[in-house]
């Protein structure tokens, strides 16, 4: 073999890696030649053999390690039997050519250090006990696993030289760290060394049906060039794919380095001393034609350097530590049974490839791996992190951000590239409406209680109370509003909460309203406080609707509203989950579902009750009547969107789905409380009794101010109580009847004034058995 550089060789080849090698070993040999305090008064020598014959230009690219064994067998024999003095061994060999050579030498007693060795075989102490390496084997695929983990990747493709011995029992290793750690594995493909066009293009296929598209390749440098290549040719190198291996990549002339862009590769790399690192590399760049980067990640000639340096310090460690030992002895083989693998573990020896160097149980170097990303310019590249010795984590460079192909700065997903669906975003105008269309009914329709509040109609119905209605016909409709944009824990509990605290405020607010205009219809005797019923139902509506407020807060925070990501096949979405803190625990979900079945019972009764009442403008009982009806299909509804959504858990839609069901409901129920109240005050105000009125109503002034004024002193006396002071008389069944029948107003005809209440006509159950009336109070204004 020449020492001699020649120009023409191919570098990048089986030559090129070969001649680099063997010339670091020699660097090294004269560096602790010229040492005085590492072997003294010894001169190592060095002897030179093939494994695979005499040198030939087709081998250059093409061999790949594969050998018959003739070579390899006549090189052991030649090792063990010929030269006798040959006490160490240093090689660069393939894993599937070391087989035999690593046992061979291993049976003789011979320690052999090995660089570029990497499968997992050689770490079976039991079958190669005087094999060792400056260079990590065991635990790769936890390596691997701590890199994908940072860019949150869940399935990845394997594949891998199953011709080669590293390549495959690297990529088994691989599989099982992804399986032990939840990482689906969707391809696990061998392909030969030499794969033909035919062959790249069915694995391309399945690569791309099995939609991963995070691959980890496995093999030598030779055989990962060639899947670059080949798969390239075939469109699967390109933003959507990130291909990730444990060799670099030797391609295929044409050499097409476009592919190289975004391409990764993690090898062993320790943390190292950095003087001794550059002053050693320098001092061999300056020899030969390779710079650091060639130096150290493309031919990886500190490995090599280490071998040798740790084998003469271990030779250096037995003469110096074990008594009996003789320098004649160990250059005549006579020291070999101390020489096995442990005596090469703790040399405190601070190498190139790491400091220190240290072997494990297994007689690999205990190092972390160096991640790489190559820039598509050439073999240019750019270390972005290393993980740690054992393989538990990945530490990225800070300044270093990680360029897949094209220039992408952010992980590309590692499925198919899905849909994010926001509904919000599609719906925004409908949103928008549903939302603006309630609340302009409700601000008309407290508009509408304001401006006419003094009369009859809005009165009976109380003002007061009807506000609060509308106003929880509002939070309901703000339910809508809660959807326009993606989710976060605060707007969760928002849109947990509406809907409930809504019907707690309508439910109870229509239920305390008409049980007051019952118990008024109910009066048979004067009243000495009349003001005392209407705050009674007053207070129970607040009552009501506190409770509401206290158990929707309970329920939110025992939930703990959040937002989730749901992922499909096809797209994901951000929707609202929740969990218990307390785990199988729903009491203040149940507690909030009975006392809402609680007010739905209650309305039901009120409907009964009001159902009595005479009086067609104060009967409310059909109105709650299609508003429970309502109730249930909302209830119903809702429940059947989310029963779907989460069996399912495809329907990106169901939120939207359930704002068009809340706005179409609360609209129903918005518009039967109101309904009535607006219908009575056209009507009112288009009659004729009403225009002609306002037409006469200035020639009447003069003669009536003083009735006015007194009529207007009795009211402020008692509005504040919400009942006005009026008469009655007792007047025949039919009459009273006729007078109740009628509309605008009611009441009685004629009489003296009286205390509200007195005594009941005596021919008053007649009219009772038809339903409850007013026959002895002027309906104008009970209710404030």
């Amino acid at each position: 073999m020449s020492t001699v550089y020649d120009p023409s060789m191919m570098l990048y080849g089986n030559g090129g890696f070969t001649f680099l090698s063997d010339r670091i070993m020699d660097f090294a040999v004269e560096m602790i030649n010229n040492r005085s305090d590492i072997l003294p008064g010894i001169h190592v020598n060095i002897k030179r053999f093939t494994d695979c014959g005499s040198y030939y230009p087709d081998a250059d690219w093409s061999y790949d390690g594969t050998s018959g064994g003739f070579a390899s067998s006549i090189m052991v024999q030649d090792i063990a039997e010929v030269h006798t003095d040959v006490i160490g061994v240093i090689g660069t060999e393939f894993s599937t050519t070391a087989r035999g050579p690593a046992n061979a030498l291993s049976y003789h007693q011979i320690p052999y250090c090995a660089s570029g060795t990497g499968s997992l075989r050689f770490s079976d102490k039991m079958k190669f006990p005087y094999f060792w390496r400056t260079m990590p084997a065991s635990g790769t695929g936890n390596h691997f696993y701590q890199l994908i983990k940072t860019w949150k990747v869940t399935q990845i493709a394997l594949i891998y030289e199953r011709d080669s011995e590293f390549g495959r029992l690297d990529a088994m290793d691989m599989k099982h760290a992804m399986e032990q750690n939840g990482v689906k594995v969707l391809l696990s493909l061998g392909l030969p060394t030499y794969p033909d066009k035919n062959i790249l293009k069915y694995g391309a296929i399945a690569l791309e049906r099995s939609t991963a598209k995070y691959t980890l390749v496995s093999g030598s440098r030779s055989f990962v060039g060639r899947v670059i290549t080949g798969f390239g040719n075939n469109g699967l190198i390109g933003p959507k794919n990130v291909w990730i291996a444990n060799n670099q990549a030797n391609l295929v002339n044409p050499r097409p380095y476009q592919y190289l862009s975004g391409f990764v590769t993690l090898t062993p790399g320790g943390i190292r001393n950095e003087t001794i690192y550059l002053e050693t590399a320098k001092k061999f760049i300056q020899r030969y034609p390779v710079d650091l980067t060639e130096f150290d990640a493309v031919f990886n000639l500190h490995y090599s350097f280490d071998c040798v340096t740790m084998m003469l310090l271990g030779f250096h460690k037995l003469l110096n530590g074990t008594s009996g030992i003789s320098k004649q002895m160990l250059a005549t083989r006579q020291a070999q049974h101390l020489l096995n693998y442990t005596a090469f573990r703790n040399l405190g020896y601070s190498g190139l490839s790491s400091s220190p160097m240290t072997l494990n149980s297994f007689g690999d170097l205990e190092v972390g791996y160096g991640a790489r990303v190559f820039s598509g310019d050439y073999t240019n590249r750019t270390v972005f992190g290393r993980t740690s010795i054992d393989g538990t984590r990945f530490d990225p460079f800070n300044n270093t951000k990680v360029v897949f192909y094209g220039g992408a700065t952010v992980p590309p997903p590692d499925g198919i590239l899905i849909l994010k669906l926001s509904p919000h975003d599609e719906y925004r105008t409908i949103l928008i409406a549903m939302l603006a269309t309630g609340l302009v009914l409700c601000a008309i329709s407290l508009i509408i209680v304001i401006l006419h509040g003094n009369k009859p109609i809005v009165r009976f119905l109380s003002p007061t109370q009807t506000s609060v209605l509308i106003f929880g016909c509002s939070v309901g409709y703000s339910y809508i509003g809660f959807y326009m944009s993606d989710p976060s824990e605060l707007l969760c509990r928002f849109r947990q909460s509406c809907l409930p605290l809504s019907f707690g405020i309508v439910s109870s607010t229509v239920i305390c309203k008409n049980m007051l205009l019952v118990s008024l219809a109910s009066v048979k005797k004067q009243l000495k406080k009349p003001w005392l019923i209407t705050w009674k139902w007053r207070g129970l509506n607040a009552a009501a609707i506190l409770i509401e407020i206290i158990v929707v807060s309970i329920w939110i925070v025992e939930t703990q509203a959040h937002p989730a990501t749901t992922i499909t096949s096809t797209n994901y979405f951000t929707t609202c989950s929740t969990s218990s803190r307390i785990p199988k625990s729903n009491i203040p979900g149940s507690i909030l579902l009975g006392y809402n079945i609680c007010l739905y019972i209650c309305l039901l009764y009120t409907m009964l009750k009001s159902s009595r009442i005479a009086k067609r403008e104060l009967n409310e009982s059909a109105t709650i009547f299609f508003s429970s009806i309502t109730i249930l299909l909302i209830f119903g509804l809702l429940s059947a969107i989310q029963n779907t959504s989460s069996s399912s858990r495809d329907d990106a839609y169901s939120e939207y789905k359930s704002c068009v069901v809340a706005f179409v409901g609360i609209t129903v129920i918005l518009g039967l409380s109101m309904g009535t109240m607006i219908v009575n005050i056209w009507a009112e105000f288009t009659s004729p009794q009403y225009v002609s009125t306002h037409k006469t109503s200035g020639n009447r002034n003069s003669s009536s101010s003083s009735s006015t004024a007194a009529k207007k002193a009795t009211f402020n006396t008692v509005a504040n109580l919400g009942l006005i002071k009026r008469t009655y008389r007792h007047a025949p069944v039919s009459e009273a009847h006729k007078h109740v029948t009628q509309g605008g107003g009611g009441g009685c005809v004629g009489g003296t004034d009286k205390q509200i209440g007195g005594k009941a006509p005596a021919n008053s159950t007649n009219w009772m058995k038809r339903g409850v009336g007013f026959p002895s109070i002027q309906m104008k204004a009970v209710i404030a």
